[in-house]
């Protein structure tokens, strides 16, 4: 049971979801595994955690709408780079890593996504 002022602001936890419905905050997220080819990460998901141990590591990031955030975290890691290749990039390519807990935060303006933090040491090219 959570205690009466967390029920008032509508606390809902799914498993993979957490809002705050009062003042409608939503945070969500995936585990993702690269599969065979390009995995394409979900628009409805703030935060992915992805997953290189199938030895496939590549992940599509499509076009979001202006003012989205996507925090990309790599997991699980064996010997597979997470590349992980937007749409739209703001006049570069990908993003690269290459260790657990390596991150990159995102944010797209209407035309292009654009790193705006990183946690370890991703590559941005």
């Amino acid at each position: 049971m959570l205690p009466g002022k967390l029920t008032q602001w509508g606390l809902d936890l799914d498993g993979e979801s957490l809002r705050l419905s009062k003042i409608g905050l939503m945070f969500s997220w995936a585990n993702v595994a690269g599969t065979s080819g390009s995995t394409e990460l979900s628009l409805k998901r703030i935060i992915h955690f992805l997953s290189t141990t199938s030895g496939n590591g590549a992940f599509d990031l499509p076009d979001g709408v202006k003012g989205q955030v996507m925090i990309l975290v790599l997991v699980d890691y064996d010997t597979t780079s997470a590349v992980i290749t937007p749409d739209n990039f703001d006049a570069l390519t990908a993003i690269t890593m290459n260790a657990n807990q390596e991150a990159c935060a995102v944010v797209f303006d209407g035309t292009n996504w654009h790193p705006f933090a990183t946690y370890g040491s991703p590559s941005i090219s």
